[in-house]
């Protein structure tokens, strides 16, 4: 059961919200008569997110990084009231939670850039509780190329650059097909591959060399997306890839890779103005096409993510 893009008015039901979040709380065993405390709260900040996202349509690239990421920050909020009914606790979950650099250098380029993971905040809230992966982000790192490369959409947008894809696609008819090219690259064999792939997630640890192919046979729905890391899903070619290039964040899931980018790019936009201006003005180099194509694919994709998150819970719960 795939979930739209225009899924997410369907919240804005005050008495489907309740029922939506007293089941919630049930499951996490928590007090339903939070669900009365937090109706309005969780609609409101699905109502903001959307005006944010619907605004930044029609917005230029100029100031479309911050409308997208308050965008984020706002949905992100609503989907945490559905397992944390305490949100927000203390103050230390409100702030963004991610740190970049104040003072740009010289020469300085996009690509490059790095921002760092803070212990508090919004981004270890969420990652720690609707992803369960703070274990090894907390004071982490990274590069806005290694980023990138994490989000599959920007496949075609590299590979037009650079002439090599940044991606391996994976066709989903009747089970999975991954071109065998994948070995040499991640330097493995079949037996090491197999290794890996349960090592990072168990439902895909039965590939069989066939040909210039590597096979899995077994077809698995893909309701959660996160789940089926480090595959990920393109809503634009409906396709899902392994990245080229392996680092720890192949298995960060879609949402928290698009929060550092946007964050970044809403700083930049916001204090290196001058910076950001002239990128979009004289266009110089391959920076301005892989930014401004990065800016399209993540004023779709915010909205696929946040519905298959929550309709992936609203799955789970009336499944249990």
């Amino acid at each position: 059961m795939k979930y739209q893009l225009n899924d997410l008015h369907l919240f804005q039901s005050a008495e489907f919200a309740r029922s939506f979040l007293a089941s919630a709380y049930e499951r996490i065993h928590m007090d339903q008569k939070h669900a009365f405390n937090n109706c309005t709260p969780f609609m409101y900040y699905l109502e903001q997110g959307s005006i944010y996202l619907d605004n930044a349509e029609h917005t230029p690239n100029q100031i479309k990084p911050t409308l997208l990421f308050y965008g984020l920050v706002q949905h992100l909020k609503a989907c945490l009231l559905t397992i944390d009914p305490l949100y927000p606790e203390t103050t230390t979950v409100l702030a963004h939670g991610v740190t970049s650099r104040k003072r740009k250098k010289q020469q300085y380029t996009f690509l490059k850039d790095e921002v760092k993971i803070q212990r508090n905040g919004l981004f270890m809230h969420a990652a720690t509780n609707m992803f369960h992966v703070k274990q090894f982000l907390e004071g982490e790192k990274v590069s806005m190329l290694t980023l990138l490369q994490e989000v599959p959409e920007m496949n075609e947008a590299f590979t037009f650059y650079n002439g090599e894809p940044i991606r391996f696609d994976c066709q989903s008819n009747n089970g999975w097909v991954l071109s065998d090219k994948v070995l040499d690259t991640y330097h493995m064999t079949t037996t090491r591959f197999n290794q890996f792939m349960k090592e990072k997630n168990s439902l895909f640890s039965s590939w069989e060399k066939n040909g210039d192919h590597l096979i899995h046979t077994h077809m698995i729905p893909p309701k959660n997306e996160e789940k089926m890391l480090p595959l990920r899903y393109s809503a634009a070619s409906q396709h899902w890839s392994l990245p080229s290039q392996l680092s720890k964040w192949t298995t960060v899931p879609d949402l928290l890779i698009h929060y550092l980018i946007l964050y970044n790019l809403s700083m930049i936009s916001r204090y290196e103005t001058e910076w950001w201006l002239e990128t979009l003005h004289y266009r110089q180099g391959n920076e301005y096409g892989l930014l401004t194509e990065y800016i399209a694919v993540a004023t779709k994709k915010i909205n696929h993510l946040i519905s298959n998150w929550l309709g992936t819970k609203v799955h789970d719960i009336r499944g249990s």
